[in-house]
């Protein structure tokens, strides 16, 4: 045993000393077969080569059979000798085998058939096989489809697999109706597994199409980023893409897989990246001017933290000299470090008050500091290194876009690009392309346009207009909100202007399209043309990275609607749930949930609202909004202001007695007629801080909190007989001294009896007729089931328990009391009272469970962070709200009570082709439920956008005049 072991080790030796031994038991040995699980190495050697060449054994099983394959450099080189040295003969068999693998032959998606040849080797008659007698290359086509659907969503499915048939349908949902063999795919594959077997294991389902369908240009979506990505790279060999937001993450770029993640736990988020020449090591700095130096091979990491900068967010620009140094500059400062974090020099260039550092170039060991005036009528460039240099454009109206190079000491314009400019570039960047056969570019921004040049060409510059109503705004002087770049090998340029991509052709200065990217600002925009692909690469501040697909990016796309700023409150219409009105910061967007479509924007000043509070009547025809101090009652119908009333400094506004009343609370109370907005009834009080008022049951009863003798009491009064009919302080003894009030809730089922929340925590229960205290509530957070029966206590350290509202103890238990840090928790009861809705800031998910066994029967992960959500009156559907501007209806789909929720979701609008495969009749939308725009006599929100442009117009003519 002994011999046999010295045996195999010199046999091990003679391999790695690039020889391959002869011995006669060695090749009795090779050539012997063996059928497994024959044992032919004893397991203790085996454990023993194992850790002695990890990097030549690769372990593969199939079929209960393990298989060792051993690999060596030098077999390669051998068979690409033998076999491969006829460059032809190369490409020929490389051609074959990726058609075999593809299933394409002569060029085209055909089945491969075999050659003379092959048939001999293989034992076969046949050229084409069986297979072409059950493969369906329309199928097949259709197929990929689904895939793509899959890539879309892997970074989501691959924390959230639960979210496998919501991610199917969301993408999948609109090629319905325009593709036949779709449609058959979803009705017997896709729509039976996700529409009647997911809620088994995730009981959330989309209403409609709500993301980025496959089959056009988006190829990637990176949703790992938990903040909006503001530095984003990619490696000089274009393999690797590197991104920060408050971690580094690197990329591969082929598949969309993390290679690795880099997580230094930084206080803030990084707000720019850098990467080294030979691209081993990442630079980021932080809003906190901290600087993080991690290495991309091993993925460790070192923290700088510059002593030269002194005001948060002072660093502005951050790059590498070489590949062991790091620049980083401010307006007015800049220091220099090595990797290790060790000070190199550091300096500081104020040269008046009103100049600051623009840009910082190396050139022969000497920095040569460019500062550009911050004044824009004080427009003059100096230019600082070894010598120092002041240029000063001749003073006139108009700018001019030039070179300046140094000549004998002294700087000169030696190249006039473009004269006359009436605007002035914001912002410069030149493409370089140095190492490859074509010529560098040279672009500037302008607020109107972009100004490409072609470095050495002879070439006149061109002119890219953007749409009339599309505008570059620069936020300061050397930097605009603008991100570009030049893709397809220079033939197409692309400007990313807010949340949609512009394409241009350069050579005939045609706008191609235009693309609703991303659902946020995009900040970063980079191209990849090599290697037989063409793709372009755009981070935003919705959190994601999304990778285009250039060679289809002309293809149709279906877009989502969605809000430009982040939604603040939805409300529903109760007679007529499928409108809402979705209020923003700046205006109120009126939607059609059932259909998912965007119908129209409210707003009365284009030019600066600010839009507070908002309410939709119950049968969806009018809604109530407090816009710049002003009240405002809009009819739908018309999409027109009926009723305007000054009332500044509005809290709160909400119906009363059956939506006659309206009502604003800003201290003083004020009740309007909703007819005509007269004064019905007012009155003043004093208050600590405004706090919502509660509405009783009967409608006509309301309680304020007031301040009543420096104590917070309970203001009750009566609107139909205009009197305050008490004020009273809830506390439970004459002892106690003072109850702060946070909160007051009506009881659902009592017109006297109220909820007094004291904190996150405490509450307790009054009658208000007799002044009588009830019952404390020890464990109560603020929300209450509609019968009045329940309520939720979720603290924000973890845990969701129901409370019974007549004892005040938790009663089941959702959520137990689980360690999961400090984060901010929402949580609500479904109309119906069957459902509690529980969302986490920290985990990002929205969660439902079933109050009847207390089981999670669903998680939604959302691609932004909720932040408002509400229900249609059966609790079927729930209308969530996103930061990003994004509006989504969810269906909550309970297995209890599948058979009856998928009748229900057979009649929506996407969902035609199921209710045909469940043979169920289609029914007719009725005129009220139809929210046409021309049933509405309301133009659409394009033509609304050109009648503010036009009454814009018509004002400054005015003014003119």
């Amino acid at each position: 045993m002994q011999r046999l072991i010295e045996d195999k080790k010199q046999y091990l030796k003679v391999p790695s000393l690039g020889k391959i031994s002869l011995d006669d038991k060695v090749l009795d040995d090779i050539y012997q077969y063996h059928l497994p699980p024959v044992r032919r190495i004893p397991p203790l050697l085996w454990s023993r080569i194992r850790s002695d060449l990890p990097g030549y054994l690769s372990e593969r099983a199939a079929d209960g059979v393990i298989v060792l394959n051993w690999y060596h450099q030098q077999f390669r080189q051998v068979a690409i000798e033998r076999y491969f040295k006829n460059v032809n003969h190369l490409e020929t068999c490389h051609s074959a085998m990726a058609e075999y693998f593809l299933g394409v032959w002569g060029g085209v998606p055909k089945p491969y058939q075999y050659t003379e040849m092959q048939k001999q080797r293989f034992g076969v008659t046949e050229n084409e096989g069986y297979n072409i007698t059950i493969k369906d290359i329309e199928i097949s086509r259709q197929l990929a489809l689904a895939v793509d659907a899959l890539r879309l969503s892997a970074s989501i499915l691959s924390r959230n697999p639960g979210m496998l048939a919501f991610e199917l349908l969301g993408r999948l949902l609109p090629l319905v109706q325009t593709n036949s063999y779709v449609s058959k795919l979803l009705i017997k594959i896709l729509l039976n597994r996700c529409d009647k077997e997911a809620p088994h294991h995730n009981a959330f389902i989309p209403a409609h199409h709500c993301f980025h369908s496959p089959g056009g240009p988006l190829k990637f979506s990176l949703e790992e980023h938990q903040f909006a990505v503001f530095g984003m790279q990619i490696t000089s060999d274009r393999k690797l893409l590197v991104s920060t937001s408050n971690q580094i993450i690197v990329w591969d770029i082929s598949t969309g897989d993390i290679a690795r993640v880099i997580n230094p736990n930084i206080d803030g988020v990084f707000f720019g990246l850098a990467l080294s020449e030979n691209d081993k090591f990442a630079a980021a700095y932080t809003n906190n001017n901290q600087v993080i130096v991690a290495s991309l091979v091993s993925g460790e990491f070192v923290t700088i933290d510059p002593e030269f900068f002194f005001t948060q967010m002072e660093i502005q620009t951050i790059r590498f000299i070489g590949n062991t140094n790091i620049l980083m500059f401010s307006k007015s400062r800049y220091s220099i470090y090595t990797v290790n974090g060790i000070l190199v020099s550091q300096g500081n260039e104020n040269v008046h008050d009103k100049m600051k550092i623009v840009n910082i170039s190396s050139r022969d060991s000497v920095n040569f500091l460019l500062l550009l005036s911050s004044e824009i009528d004080e427009w003059s460039l100096v230019l600082k290194g070894t010598l120092d240099g002041n240029l000063d454009p001749e003073e006139d109206q108009y700018f001019s876009f030039v070179r300046i190079t140094l000549s004998t000491s002294k700087y000169i314009i030696s190249e006039r690009i473009q004269d006359d400019l009436t605007n002035r570039i914001n912002y410069i960047k030149v493409f370089d392309r140095r190492n490859s056969k074509q010529a560098s570019w040279i672009v500037g921004v302008i607020i109107d346009c972009f100004l490409l040049y072609r470095d050495r060409c002879q070439l006149t510059p061109v002119f890219l207009k953007l749409p009339a109503n599309v505008r570059n705004i620069p936020i300061r002087p050397n930097h605009t909100t603008t991100a570009i770049t030049l893709a397809a090998h220079d033939t197409v340029f692309v400007a990313g202007v807010r949340k949609h991509l512009f394409l241009w052709n350069v050579v005939t200065t045609e706008l191609l399209r235009s693309l609703d990217a991303h659902f946020g600002r995009i900040l970063n925009l980079d191209s990849i043309s090599q290697q037989g692909q063409s793709i372009l690469i755009s981070s935003s501040l919705d959190h994601t990275i999304k990778i285009w697909n250039m060679e289809n990016i002309c293809e149709k796309s279906f877009s989502v609607p969605a809000m430009e700023q982040s939604i603040e409150k939805i409300s529903v219409a109760k007679d007529n749930p499928t409108l809402a009105a979705v209020q923003t910061r700046k205006n109120i967007g009126i939607w059609d949930v059932k259909s998912h479509r965007y119908i129209a924007s409210l707003v009365a000043n284009v030019h600066g609202a600010v839009v507070s509070d908002s309410m939709l009547s119950a049968d969806g025809r009018t809604a109530i909004a407090v816009e710049s101090d002003n009240l405002l009652l809009w009819d739908l119908r018309t999409q027109s202001v009926i009723q305007s009333v000054h009332a500044p400094n509005v809290f709160q506004i909400f119906y009363m007695n059956k939506e006659s009343l309206i009502e604003q609370k800003v201290g003083r109370l004020t009740i309007y007629n909703a007819s005509d907005f007269s004064i019905h009834y007012n009155f003043e009080y004093p208050c600590r801080t405004f706090k919502e008022c509660a509405v009783l049951k009967d409608g006509t009863t309301g309680v304020a909190v007031t301040l009543f003798k420096g104590h917070d009491s309970l203001l009750v009064f009566d609107v139909v007989e205009k009197t305050q009919k008490m004020k009273f302080r809830p506390r439970l003894s004459k002892k106690q001294k003072d109850t702060i009030i946070n909160k007051v809730i009506a009881m659902p089922y009592s017109n006297s009896q109220v909820i007094v929340v004291e904190n996150d925590s405490k509450a307790s229960i009054w009658d208000i007729k007799l002044r009588k205290f009830n019952r404390t509530l020890s464990q109560f957070n603020g929300d209450v089931s509609n019968d009045g029966k329940m309520g939720l206590f979720a603290p924000a350290k973890g845990g969701l328990f129901i409370i019974d509202m007549r004892t005040g103890h938790a009663v089941k238990t959702l959520i137990g009391n689980v360690a999961e840090g400090v984060n901010d928790v929402t949580c609500s009861f479904s109309p119906n009272g069957h459902h509690v809705f529980y969302y986490h800031s920290g985990h990002k998910t929205l969660r439902v469970f079933r109050v009847l066994d207390c089981q999670l029967i669903g998680t939604f992960r959302p691609h932004a962070t909720i932040t408002c959500w509400t229900y249609d009156p059966e609790g079927l559907s729930v209308i969530i709200g996103g930061q990003d501007g994004s509006l989504l209806t969810v269906i909550l789909n309970d297995p209890i009570a599948k058979e009856e929720t998928l009748k229900k979701i057979s009649i929506l609008p996407c969902r035609r082709h199921l209710a045909e495969f469940l043979h169920m009749p289609i029914p007719e939308e009725n005129e009220l439920d139809n929210f046409d725009l021309k049933n509405l006599g309301a133009p659409d929100p394009e033509h609304f956008r050109l009648n503010s442009i036009l009454t814009n117009y018509v004002d400054s003519e005015f003014r003119r005049n």
